[in-house]
């Protein structure tokens, strides 16, 4: 049967309609439709049909409306079943969400969010297609607007998300009709009025997009005495002076006939397809989705889905306090499935996103619970807020995040945590949000301390345990074998987590008897210590038994060493390294291992599995594996990781020192890259892992080189560098000279210290990074290390730059240059030429400082040596700018922002495009140096860097018409007024 409410409420089976009562009865059928599969409380549905005011038969009128619908969806029915069935103090309607238009518009709404084009295109068509009317078109309006709000508001904003997406891709034309019928509705929203006057002017109607802009001035300043908003009087400024920023496709018409030196900039405008001109407000927040998926099999469990209806749906609106849910109880009781199902089912209510994190408050094989400050980084990236932005203080990471939630209905889940202090931090500090907490902790801190909600989970009932079985092996073979049925059930406690492993062990034996299955579970021995509170019916290593001892021998030994690996998730290549045998004799093992359900593939060639489960797997390693066995497969997954990270760390910085990684052992299967973009995708795949690793010293435990954590550290920093996680690059480098400080390695401690020094720099603590580089200094002076003298000397330059000590600046650098001229290092020579030449410049020298950077530039060139090579010729932009030589200034500029835009170098494309915009403003070239500093705005607002005000200033410079300028970054959009000064 298929169900509509969307519209008067209507039901048909195989294509024809069936009669379902009177008016009242449809009205019944509707609100048990807006809850399909979930019991409606008898008194709820009671208050709905009779408006609050329900007669003392009411219940009794109620009963005689379920048996009239029952009857009638009974006799159109297949009679598999019932469709309307009493579950406790209710009623509800047991059929696929699938089944119903108004939960079908919902998914594809929400599916639309996850894509763009063409694709966002159909997916919202076939949405608001589902429409035919008012929903609930049977009810009274005040029932309707009780219960279908949440409708209409989602029917609104995906209209206007449909609308957005066919301007975007150049469909003014056909929208011209719609917006303006919509228009003439409300003349007074801003928003679609804007979009009216964009698809206007596009359509070449001047006039009437500006006529559309007086009607909406006319009708706020009438109706409530506004004038229209900012972005609107930019737009109709724009129109009037037919800005080219408007169109789709503009050309550039800035460069002078007969000159390329614009040529490319900006490099394309394609970006204004991204998104309407009149959508984008100056500061768009991104709404995150970050919900892992909800199991297909949920069951049950419908008094604790209602309970937090009640905790975190609260009826005031706005609400007054922060809903917080906490969840807990035994591990593998479903906790996370029950958190994840809810928010899933209620993810419409928080139209603003929401955050998920597993803070692994209780990961297995010594893994620590994540720190409160990561979770908050997770928080902010999720925000769309990048690395390079994110404070380096964790009081301030907290009050940033607090502040971009503020106001917004966002719900945070916080999942395995584990105790109230790693929650505290994570919650909003005002209301709107909702949180939902799962521990196996009661946190009774937390519900002290800010009124959480507690709600202890318990074992499913029999019933619910048998269901979930049914689901998912097969109602006929649960039927076929009850008394089988109840041992597998009562072998497993009842456990979600054991129910499920069972059943995975039954799907892919379809015709293995139930009753054998029962009898392995009977006769398992050994229990899963510490699994729960001493209750030996919480116990599932007789489960996990049952699954692991029906595995090839292969399979059997690599579940075991999963055990051995710190990582959430283990690749095919770093799995065949800890067996110790080829790649294509390991796949067949994982697949083995996903089938019977003890590992999953939560994305193409990544396994991983539930804590229990690698609990499990650390316990059989330790049994079954010798020390010396366990040693050499950590040997080898470090050597996989080592030499893999190393290889990628090679191709995609082929300039840097190389260091000995020594030889790897025998049945380590390293990756291969075909090019740098295959490493730098490994690298942002891997580096969980890496860190992961990183954070626990394997060596004092197993006994093996501890120097890998050196070497690991020295392959990842370069990436955590340019990706802005400096955070971590800290930790991960305060670990490293740690570990090579205990080895008393002082040629790598001497690197750690220097790179360590670096790392402070880019988080500002400059006192901290000045301190290590000293120390890595006179290290390096002991160890008699030029090299490693020149390069820090050459990192001090920088520091010395930055701080405006230009003349210190330039004493180091030409030390490094000495240093490496000494040492006979080409590259390192180059590079400190450059970097003299640039202090040369801002002393005033400018000279001088052309030759060193041309010189510098021929060997760079020679090598190829890019990175360095564009701050060259940023260096000799501003040199050949300050002597007047305008026209070399910007051909070195636009030749330095091409190989910047290559390397993906944001900061110094934003430090470029400012003093191209510069050279630019002073040839007499105002409107292509605007574009340049408007681009340069945008890139230093996403980096949050405070040199933004100062090329705003140079933008005032300009005393051009109003206009607004849409970011190629997807970020903020710039209104730049006239300066009337």
């Amino acid at each position: 049967m298929r169900f509509q409410i969307l519209g008067p409420v209507q039901v048909e089976h195989d294509g024809r309609p069936v009669a379902v009562g009177r008016r009242r009865e449809r009205c019944l059928l509707g609100l048990l439709l807006l809850e399909a599969g979930r019991p409606v409380p008898i008194h709820r549905l009671v208050d709905l049909l009779w408006a609050g005011d329900p007669p003392d038969t009411a219940p009794a009128v109620l009963s005689t409306y379920v048996s009239r619908l029952r009857t009638a969806l009974n006799a159109a029915g297949d009679g598999s079943g019932e469709v309307l069935v009493r579950r406790g103090d209710g009623y509800a309607i047991e059929v696929d969400a699938e089944a119903v238009d108004a939960h079908r518009f919902s998914r594809l709404v929400e599916q639309a969010r996850s894509v763009s084009g063409a694709g966002r295109a159909d997916l919202l068509r076939q949405a608001l297609g589902l429409w035919r009317g008012t929903p609930l078109a049977d009810a009274p309006e005040p029932l309707r607007d009780r219960v279908c709000a949440g409708l209409e508001r989602l029917r609104g904003s995906a209209t206007l998300l449909r609308i957005e997406t066919d301007l975007a891709m150049g469909g003014h034309e056909e929208l011209l009709g719609e917006l303006t019928e919509l228009v003439e509705r409300d003349p007074s929203d801003e928003v679609l009025a804007g979009h009216l006057m964009v698809a206007l002017y596009r359509a070449g109607r001047r006039q009437d997009a500006l006529q559309t802009y007086h009607r909406a001035r006319q009708r706020l300043a009438d109706e409530l005495g506004l004038d229209p908003g900012a972005q609107l009087s930019d737009l109709a400024r724009a129109i009037l002076r037919g800005d080219p920023v408007l169109d789709l496709d503009p050309a550039d018409e800035d460069a002078p006939a007969g000159r390329d030196d614009d040529a490319g900039f900006p490099p394309s405008r394609g970006d204004l397809r991204a998104g309407p001109y009149a959508r984008v407000p100056p500061s768009r927040p991104v709404v995150p989705a970050q919900l892992p998926l909800s199991l297909p099999v949920f069951v049950g469990r419908h008094a604790e889905l209602d309970r937090l209806d009640a905790v975190l749906l609260p009826a005031a609106d706005p609400p007054s306090g922060l809903p917080v849910a906490v969840v807990s109880g035994t591990a593998g009781v479903g906790k996370t499935a029950l958190a994840v199902q809810w928010a899933h089912r209620r993810a419409e209510r928080f139209p603003d996103g929401q955050l998920y994190v597993d803070l692994s408050g209780f990961a297995p094989t010594g893994s620590l619970p994540l720190r409160p400050d990561q979770a908050v980084r997770g928080f902010l990236g999720g925000l769309g807020v990048p690395p390079q932005r994110i404070p380096a203080d964790p009081a301030e990471q907290v009050a940033l995040y607090r502040t971009l939630v503020a106001g917004r209905r966002l719900l945070v889940v916080l999942d395995n945590a584990a105790d109230a202090d790693q929650v505290q931090p994570l919650l909003p500090g005002s209301p709107g949000c909702g949180v939902l907490v799962t521990s196996r902790n009661r946190m009774s801190g937390l519900v002290a301390t800010v009124g959480a909600t507690p709600l202890a989970l318990d074992l499913p009932q029999v019933a619910e345990a048998r269901q979930l079985l049914a689901r998912r092996i097969g109602a006929d073979r649960v039927a076929a074998e009850p008394e089988a049925v109840d041992e597998i059930i009562s072998r497993c406690a009842r456990l979600p987590l054991a129910l499920a492993l069972a059943a995975a062990r039954g799907t892919t034996q379809p015709g293995f008897p139930l009753r054998a299955l029962a009898r392995e579970l009977r006769t398992a021995d050994g229990r899963l210590d510490g699994f729960g509170d001493g209750d030996p019916g919480t116990d599932v290593r007789a489960v996990f038994a049952g699954s692991y001892h029906t595995l090839t021998a292969r399979a059997a030994r690599l579940f075991r060493l999963f055990g051995l690996h710190l990582g959430a998730e283990i690749g095919v290549s770093a799995a065949a390294s800890l067996l110790g045998e080829p790649v294509a004799a390991v796949q067949p093992a994982l697949a083995e291992l996903a089938r019977a359900n003890l590992l999953v593939e939560r994305s193409p060639g990544r396994y991983g599995c539930h804590d229990l489960l690698r609990a499990y797997a650390a316990e059989l390693v330790r049994d079954r594996e010798t020390e010396p066995e366990r040693q050499q497969a950590v040997r080898r997954l470090l050597d996989h990781y080592l030499h893999a990270a190393y290889a990628a760390a090679r191709l995609t910085h082929p300039h840097r020192d190389e260091i000995a990684t020594g030889p790897r052992l025998p049945g380590v299967t390293v990756e291969a890259f075909a090019d740098p973009e295959q490493a730098r995708a490994w690298f942002a795949t891997e580096h969980p892992v890496l860190l992961a690793l990183l954070g626990r010293d394997v060596g004092v435990d197993l006994g093996v080189d501890s120097s890998h954590a050196w070497t690991l550290a020295w392959t990842l920093a370069p990436f955590l560098d340019e990706h802005g996680h400096w955070h971590d690059l800290v930790t991960v480098l305060e670990g490293a000279l740690a570990t090579v400080s205990r080895l008393g390695d002082r040629p790598n401690q001497a690197y750690a210290l220097r790179y360590l020094g670096i790392a402070y720099v880019r988080l500002d603590r400059h006192e901290d990074g000045h301190t290590h580089l000293r120390r890595a200094l006179a290290l390096f002076a002991e160890l008699d290390d030029p090299v490693g003298q020149a390069q820090v000397q050459h990192n001090l330059a920088l520091v010395a730059e930055q701080q405006s000590r230009h003349r210190d600046s330039l004493r180091h650098a030409l030390r490094a240059l000495e240093l490496f001229r000494a040492a006979g290092h080409r590259i390192g020579q180059a590079r400190a030429l450059s970097s003299v030449g640039w202090c040369q410049a801002q002393l005033g020298d400018y000279e001088p400082a052309l030759t060193s950077c041309y010189l510098a530039l021929a060997e760079q060139q020679e090598r190829g040596d890019r990175p360095a090579e564009a701050h060259t010729w940023n260096s000799l932009g501003y040199a050949h700018r300050h002597l007047g030589q305008f026209t070399e200034a910007i051909a070195c500029y636009r030749r330095a922002l091409d190989l910047f835009r290559r390397l993906g170098n944001r900061p110094a494309m934003a430090d470029t495009l400012v003093w191209l915009g510069d050279a630019r403003y002073s040839s007499g070239r105002s409107e292509t140096a605007r574009r340049a500093w408007l681009e340069a705005v945008d890139i230093l607002d996403d980096l949050r860097r405070p040199d933004a005000a100062r090329v705003r200033a140079r933008l005032r410079q300009v005393n051009s018409a109003a206009f607004t300028y849409n970011s190629p970054y997807g970020g903020n959009r710039l209104a730049v007024a006239p300066d009337r000064s």
